[in-house]
């Protein structure tokens, strides 16, 4: 063997159909150029989201290791990671980075109500961080609760599961919360539903967090094919408006419409906000109420 022959890997790329035919005005998204130069997003799918929980759990430095102090995070399974010895996935990277930006109200308060908390990550890793929560209410529909429920008790202390108190959407009554969290759910409402709720929290609550999306973007554009879920999707939530989710500008407008739609009342003042990882049309903004305000 000559010593610049090409490998064995070579040989079997060049004999590969992409070499066949080569059509130069979109060869960068067929065979050949993932071969050559990149690799497939058709088919490494698995790839860029591990990709996704290393590089967010690197932004994290020091506080990543929160992570490690909430307790039987593998229940359910899921894509994870090792990162640093400590197994990594994408819900409770999540969770992290909301911990972490609303980290010094969480450590002053002692009660909280989450609007439609998905299975209870957060849940979860805030009871698990704060034991100066004494009660966390989570209201959300009856289907839902018989998730979350389950998988609270299941990965809860009998102290922490004993804090929580779930609520059907139909059984919701006023009582004062130091703070109301809604994350990555309103937008998946009806608008006259997210209306009624930022009415509850302006009367009930003396803080809100919300992370949801800025607006609406079209399947077509990340390559989905329109459903009749899309097409509810496009209608739901109170923002609707499409949106280049790629684009400064555009995101920056649509970052401004959130905190003005999102916030509860005239009483209200956006106190932190801040863009999250790893999705560009996310945005998170803690509102407080303005005491002094006549």
């Amino acid at each position: 063997m000559k010593i610049f022959d090409k490998s064995s890997l070579w040989d079997s790329i060049l004999d590969s159909d992409c070499f066949k035919k080569i059509n130069i005005d979109q060869f960068k998204d067929e065979g050949i150029n993932f071969r050559i130069a990149q690799y497939n997003y058709k088919t490494h799918g698995l790839l860029f989201l591990k990709n996704i929980l290393f590089n967010m759990a690197e932004s994290f430095g020091k506080e990543f290791l929160l992570l490690d102090r909430i307790p039987n995070r593998d229940v359910g399974k899921g894509v994870s990671i090792n990162y640093a010895g400590i197994t990594v996935d994408l819900d409770y990277l999540l969770a992290i980075g909301e911990i972490i930006f609303l980290k010094k109200k969480l450590k002053k308060i002692t009660s909280i109500l989450e609007i439609g908390a998905g299975y209870g990550r957060t849940c979860h890793s805030i009871l698990s961080l704060f034991p100066n929560i004494k009660f966390y209410h989570i209201v959300d529909l009856p289907e839902m609760i018989a998730l979350s429920s389950a998988y609270l008790k299941k990965v809860s202390n009998e102290e922490n599961f004993s804090k929580v108190q779930f609520v059907s959407t139909n059984d919701l009554f006023d009582q004062e919360y130091d703070l109301i969290i809604n994350i990555n759910s309103m937008q998946e409402m009806n608008p006259e539903t997210v209306e009624a709720y930022l009415l509850f929290i302006d009367e009930n609550a003396h803080a809100f967090y919300t992370k949801n999306t800025v607006g609406k973007f079209t399947p077509a554009e990340l390559g989905f094919e329109r459903t009749k879920a899309s097409e509810l999707a496009m209608s739901s939530g109170i923002l609707r408006d499409i949106v280049n989710i790629f684009c400064p500008k555009d995101l920056k407008k649509a970052q401004k419409n959130f905190l003005h739609k999102f916030s509860p009342g005239k009483t209200w003042l956006v106190e932190k906000e801040a863009t999250t990882e790893p999705w560009s049309h996310y945005y998170q903004a803690l509102y407080v109420k303005n005491i002094s305000f006549k």
